[in-house]
């Protein structure tokens, strides 16, 4: 893999051909066959049961591609030992490497050899932004694709399930669109990570663009917090705008336009970072045209209101004018027309218009200025609000939810330069479901509260004349409507209704919870209207669901609708949202999909050793160990919080074991203990207390006879509600200062309660309710650390300590405010140093501090250069002897702090699997995701520290910071928990993977061989030089060669073809280390890899390695498409009225994979016109289109010379074109 560019052999004006020089390595190795182990005694029955396989060196490779799939295998670092697969670099040692033998190593206990012996499924749903139903490849007959993200991959399939391609491990987290970057009609596909961007081909998946890392002017991307696609530059070709950083980051918050049209694919337009006022927060950046030239310029929201940026040049064209806009930028804005914005404030909403206009502060040509306000307004709540235009209200209007002090209740209005409406009172606003000449349609929901919530109150549709007079009101059940694409002209609180049009009603399409059932934790339906309208139910729930806009097909039926099921399937639904694929088993969607990444802890050990796992859905299960595997023996669904985790505790010792985590199928504010061994429900708490407010902790007091007599609780006081103490309590601590802050005197003192609970019984034992230290601050950030004999309380800007045996305040520390006096330097975690009574606190606002038992400052340690404050929060930290190590931001090293004085005495950077020597200080390595102490890092009792990073990595460091081992595997990871040696269990490691899986791994296999490679058929007699390729023309036959391992008793291979599908089963090779292949038609374009795997036999079992994996080779075709370009008349004269015709077509000995015709101006090189183009999957192609002289804006072009041109594109990458002659636009005076 030399390459990840696109480069052009131009032949003009005839074709132009293109090669690949790139390879995609697919690291996977999930698919079809392959999913037994290193213990089994056979394979199983081949998977790929339409293909013949043979015990032979020599396979026919069918076409027909295996539909099954087991997930979970794991991918080894190609500098390490690992798990299942070794993937071989490309390079060419040559032939002392691929003709020697290497020695059998034993199997051994080692973790960083360990393979995997098991699995347990903890998956659950995709989540919405994580899957996309649509065409791929423009096919004639409209068959869809899905893509799907699982374990930072993404996956290709069509809708039965049939793999196209696969992605490594890139993080990935959402797709963001598919879409035709370039106009060569072939489709992109991007993918956002935490602090990439990555674009896809998606035909075969493999990458044609990565953010740079010098985007931003910075040393490295920080997170991104907003993209925008759109086209900013004229050409009718989407282009993309990326923002690094939000407001609680270190990211720049700048801005960085890129265009994809041209052969400098991914050219960076402009670096936007302009001069604002603490402008920061990404979110809130949208497009719209200010200057009426046509094209998008940029608004960024700051402390003086709304910017005005060239996305071309990154010029400044206007400075904001809003006095009363927050300091940092929040500010909820969507466009009206062109050149206007609503703009949200906390208490009042603005119609602001851009004119001409020089601003004496910033030196801008334009300017915002207020078209009118609202009167002042108690509070508003954003989302779900529209821009309508209301004549009687004076035309431009925004309908938005308001609250109203003095009536204690929500109501939905409309406010307009000419007065204000009340439409609906006593709830929200969803979203507007249609704006008509007859009137008005919306959703609402009923709020009884100010607290808003989901499924909180009941939907309702309402129908309004012209004039407001309500027409109709239809019950909608507890429900959630889908929601469309954002757009890039609004900020992302005004996603609008999913909507579809059903005779010449329009509706909304929701998804539902029953009736009895409100607090579920999942709708059970998909519905469109309640009275007549279409249902589909899933009895398991549904996560997320999508209207698929437009319709494709799965080969019998069209889908309109799909959704995302709880139990990890994936439905699709005709017009009348029947399911167009059924299970055999249940009748339920036949594509299971799951993923997540769950947690796992260890409960018992020795001869009955069981494991707890917590999956990503909020199912609690057990697992015990029973006849040579991890069986489930009981789970419970615990729902999912609104914020925050579960917060799982385990008391292993108590008797019955307990377990106590957050229940929020029973409440948000619920906490409930369940005995270990039998899932039996011990005891529920839900604070007690009248107006609390949970702030999802709890944490178990241990004492030092290793009991758990304790489960304390921290709850806040709810605003505007009267605290009312839990008469039950045996002991309540009270503070009675309630006065306000000199600081912030009209800020309410929300006081911050600790209440202790029995652990056998729930029983409130003592009660603490404390003032915060500044009312000024919010009651984020904040946590409970217990360290018997005290807990901790991290707020925003203070540590106040308690005894836990009675709950009497100890001691309180003022920590003041990071540098700026804006942020409070609070919250994170406090960690107990057992050697001196010091205490730290880390994972909070700025650097770590080092506190005495009495929360005297011991130290500080020093800011970094080039990290704000937020930064910091919540990064893992671990005390390993007098070091405290650090990791204080995404992507930046491993800080290991002097536990004495605070001094930093070493730097860890990881990257590619080792340490970086000498690292130059940065955020530009692995982001370190977990620390752990472990007992046992390398099977043989040493001690040391298992870190996770991005790219799923795992490391086994020494306490003295020196790596030892590392492997990669193919999914994001979890937190390893490293299970004790056992008389019954093979298992060392527990270990989750974002695929939905807890990975069991124990002994490894016998020796890989160590170099696959692709060689050039047919193979020479005996092993020679002969190079690994990577590019074939060869679409018959296959061939490889593999270095032998001495001792092992034979070899088994695989092709994998498209999206790393297996074109056979595991063959046995014997002991040969060669096999050449016929096929009778490989995918031209497509990418095959060569797997082996060596065995030794015991007691006639095999004995299986992990598998080693060619670098693979993609097959191509290099000739370029024929095609023909003919015009009905080479003059218009745009004064008659008429059109001109083109007629086109096209052919390739291959699949054509997108074309496009556009019109240009030869006056100028100008593009004026797109009239047509998009994704093929066929061999010929023909279509006729018709043009009036007209541009894109739909206006007369000038008079002068045009010219149309027309390309096409195959599956390989070759390009023909072809030109019109002259087009002559004339006006009456026509030659």
């Amino acid at each position: 893999m030399r390459s990840n560019w696109r480069k052009f052999l131009l032949i003009r004006p005839r074709a132009v051909q293109s090669l690949h020089l790139f390879l995609w390595l697919v690291m996977s190795t999930q698919l079809g066959c392959d999913d037994q182990g290193p213990n089994s005694e056979t394979d199983s029955q081949s998977l790929c049961s339409e293909t013949q396989c043979t015990d032979s060196t020599t396979a026919d490779l069918g076409i027909i591609l295996d539909q099954g799939e087991a997930d979970g295998e794991p991918v080894d670092a190609v500098t390490d030992g690992g798990n299942q697969t070794l993937i071989r670099p490309d390079a060419n040692p040559g032939v002392a490497e691929i003709c020697e033998t290497s020695p059998l190593v034993p199997s051994d206990s080692r973790l960083e050899n360990a393979s995997r012996v098991g699995q347990l499924a903890t998956g659950g749903p995709l989540a919405d932004g994580e899957w996309w139903v649509g065409d791929l490849d423009g096919t004639p007959d409209g068959l869809g694709e899905l893509l799907i993200i699982r374990g930072g991959r993404v996956d290709a399939l069509e809708l039965n399930g049939r793999p196209w391609w696969r992605t490594p491990n890139i993080n990935a987290t959402r797709i963001e669109r598919v879409v035709d970057l370039n106009g060569d009609g072939r489709l992109e596909v991007v993918v956002v990570t935490a602090r990439r961007v990555h674009i896809l081909d998606a035909l075969d998946g493999h990458s044609l663009w990565i953010l740079p890392d010098n985007s931003f002017g910075t040393d490295a991307t920080i997170r991104i917090s907003r993209i925008l696609i759109d086209d900013f530059t004229g050409d009718e070709i989407p282009d993309i705008y990326v923002v690094d950083g939000g407001c609680n980051d270190e990211g720049s918050g700048r801005g960085a336009s890129f265009e994809f049209a041209n052969d400098d694919f991914g050219r960076r337009l402009a670096l936007i970072e302009g001069d604002r006022r603490n402008g920061r927060c990404g979110r809130w950046q949208t497009f719209m045209d200010g200057n009426g030239d046509g094209l998008k310029d940029l608004v960024i929201t700051d402390g003086r209101g709304l910017n005005l940026f060239d996305l071309r040049t990154g010029a400044r064209l206007s400075c904001g004018s809003l006095p009363e806009a927050p300091p940092n930028g929040p500010l909820p804005h969507l466009s009206v027309g062109e050149n206007r914005q609503f703009v949200f404030l906390e208490n009042q909403i603005l119609l602001q218009e851009i004119r001409a206009a020089r601003d004496a502060e910033c030196d801008a040509p334009y300017e915002f200025e207020t078209v009118f306000q609202t009167p002042d307004i108690d509070a508003i709540h954003p989302p779900g609000s529209a821009a309508v235009s209301l004549p009687r209200l004076g035309g431009d209007a925004i309908l938005t939810s308001i609250w109203t002090d003095d009536q204690q209740r929500w109501r939905v209005d409309v406010f307009g330069p000419q007065g204000q409406e009340t439409l609906y009172a006593g709830g929200i606003l969803l979203g507007v479901v249609g704006e008509q000449a007859i009137g008005l349609s919306i959703m609402v929901r009923q709020m009884p509260t100010r607290d808003i919530g989901q499924n909180s109150g009941r939907c309702l549709r309402l129908d309004f004349d012209q004039v407001g007079n309500l027409q109709s009101e239809t019950p909608l059940g507890f429900c959630e409507p889908l929601r469309g694409r954002t757009g890039s002209r609004m900020s992302p609180e005004f996603r609008p209704l999913g909507t579809v049009d059903k005779g010449q009603v329009t509706t909304a399409v929701t998804l539902r919870w029953p009736e009895e059932q409100e607090r579920a934790i999942w709708p059970d339906a998909i519905e469109t209207g309640h009275d007549g309208g279409q249902q589909h139910m899933h009895s398991k729930g549904i996560a997320s669901a999508a209207i698929i806009n437009p319709t494709v097909g799965d080969g019998q039926h069209v889908v309109h609708y799909a959704y995302s099921s709880a139990d990890g399937r994936i439905g699709f639904l005709d017009r009348s949202m029947n399911l167009t694929q059924r299970d055999r088993v249940d009748d339920g969607p036949a594509l299971y999909q799951a993923t997540g990444l769950g947690e796992v802890f260890e409960l018992n050990r020795g001869a009955n050793p069981s494991l707890i796992s917590l999956s990503a859905t909020g199912v609690l299960t057990r697992f015990e160990y029973q006849n040579g595997g991890f069986v489930r023996n009981w789970s419970q669904a615990l729902g999912i919080p609104d914020r925050g985790s579960w917060s799982l505790q385990i008391d292993v010792d108590a008797t019955p074991p307990l377990l106590v985590t957050r229940h929020p199928a029973l409440g948000e504010d619920v906490i409930s203990a369940f005995d270990a061994l039998t899932g039996d429900l011990v005891w529920s708490d839900s604070n007690g207390l009248s107006g609390l407010k949970t702030m999802r902790q709890h944490r178990l007091v241990t004492s030092a006879q290793n009991e758990t007599p304790l489960v304390l609780r921290y709850d806040r006081q709810r605003l505007d509600a009267n605290l009312m103490p839990e008469r039950a309590c045996q002991v309540i601590h009270r503070s009675e200062d309630t006065s306000p802050d000199p600081e912030c005197p009209n800020a309410p003192v929300l006081m911050r309660v600790v209440t202790a609970l029995e652990t056998t019984t729930g029983n409130c034992i003592w009660q603490t309710i404390i003032r915060p230290t500044s009312s000024c601050s919010g009651p984020s950030n904040q946590s409970l650390s217990v360290h018997h004999p005290h807990a901790y309380i991290t707020e925003s800007t203070g540590i106040v300590s308690l005894e836990t045996d009675t709950g009497r305040l100890d001691q309180h520390t003022d920590l003041g405010r990071l540098e700026g006096g804006v942020t409070g330097r609070g919250g994170g975690t406090i960690l107990t140093d057992p050697t001196d009574n010091g205490l730290y606190r880390t994972g909070g606002n700025g650097p770590p501090e080092k506190f005495d038992d009495a929360l005297n400052l011991i130290w500080r340690a020093e800011s970094i250069d080039g990290l704000r404050g937020q930064s910091w929060l919540h990064r893992h930290a671990l005390l390993v002897g007098s070091a405290l190590w650090v990791s204080p931001g995404a992507g930046w090293p491993i800080f290991l702090y002097n536990g004495a004085d605070g001094s930093v005495q070493g730097v860890l950077a990881l990257a590619d699997g080792g340490a970086v020597d000498n690292p130059e200080i940065g955020s530009n390595f692995e982001d370190i995701q977990t620390i752990q102490a472990h007992s046992d890092i390398d099977g043989l009792g040493m001690p040391g520290v298992l870190v996770t990073t991005d790219g799923g990595r795992l490391y086994g460091i020494e306490n003295d910071a020196t790596v030892l081992w590392s492997r990669t595997f193919e999914s994001e990871l979890g937190v390893p928990v490293v299970i004790e040696p056992g008389p019954v269990s093979p298992v060392r490691l527990a270990l989750p993977v974002g695929l939905g899986y807890i990975d069991l791994l124990g002994l490894s296999g016998p020796t890989p061989p160590k170099v696959v490679w692709d060689i050039a058929c047919p193979l020479s007699p005996e092993c020679d030089d002969s190079p690994d390729i990577d590019r074939s023309t060869d679409s018959k036959a296959i061939c490889g060669r593999w270095s032998q391992v001495d001792g092992v008793d034979g070899y088994e291979y695989r092709f994998m073809g498209v999206g790393a599908v297996p074109l056979t089963d595991w063959i046995d090779a014997g002991g040969r280390a060669e096999v050449s292949t016929s096929a009778q038609q490989l995918r031209v374009g497509a990418f095959y890899q060569l797997q082996v795997r060596s065995y030794v036999l015991e007691a006639g079992a095999k004995q299986v390695s992990r598998v080693a994996m060619s670098d693979g080779v993609r097959v191509l075709n290099r000739s370029a498409p024929e095609l023909s370009l003919h015009i009905s008349d080479a003059v218009l004269d745009v004064d008659l009225g008429v059109q001109m015709t083109f007629e086109l077509t096209a052919q390739d000995d291959e699949a054509l994979a997108g074309w496009s015709l556009d019109i240009v101006s030869l006056d100028d090189g100008e593009h004026i016109k797109r009239l047509g183009g998009g994704p093929l999957n066929q061999a010929e192609f023909s279509q006729s289109r018709v043009w009036f002289g007209s541009d894109r804006f739909g206006r007369r072009v000038p008079v002068g010379r045009y010219r149309a041109e027309f390309s096409v594109i195959d599956r390989s990458q070759n390009e023909g074109s072809a030109v019109s002659p002259i087009i002559e636009i004339c006006s009456g005076d026509c030659p």
